[in-house]
């Protein structure tokens, strides 16, 4: 709507020289470039947040896929992947975070194998 006034004062103004809508164009101008800087800046702060959102779900869909494998269990994996993240297409994550994640994954269930704390009971055989 802004953009839009703004075309029309610009308009009326380059026709007359002492135009009376010079401060309301020079305040739209002002409130325009300042829409245009938050706007950048929200989309770089979403980017920021949905990489992290999406490296955390990953780290999780990787870790239960690590953990059914090592306990024989049964796994919808294409479920999984729907629901929390898809290590195969990542969204906003590139080849070596997803490695890492994977490694990251692997670590976390290894390590709740042998941490006494995190009530992981051992395979029933």
């Amino acid at each position: 709507e802004l953009g839009v006034f703004r075309a029309q004062v610009e308009d009326d103004c380059r026709l007359d020289e002492n135009c009376v809508y010079a401060d309301a164009l020079s305040e739209l101008r002002w409130q325009l470039n300042r829409a245009e800087h938050v706007e950048r800046a929200d989309g770089r702060r979403n980017a920021h947040y949905g990489r992290r959102v999406e490296a955390s779900l990953m780290r999780f869909a990787l870790a239960v896929e690590a953990l059914a494998a090592e306990r024989g269990v049964p796994l919808d994996v294409a479920m999984l992947r729907r629901v929390l993240a898809n290590p195969e297409v990542p969204l906003d994550l590139d080849s070596a975070e997803v490695e890492n994640l994977r490694t990251v994954a692997q670590e976390m269930v290894a390590r709740a194998f042998t941490h006494p704390t995190w009530g992981i009971p051992p395979a029933q055989p």
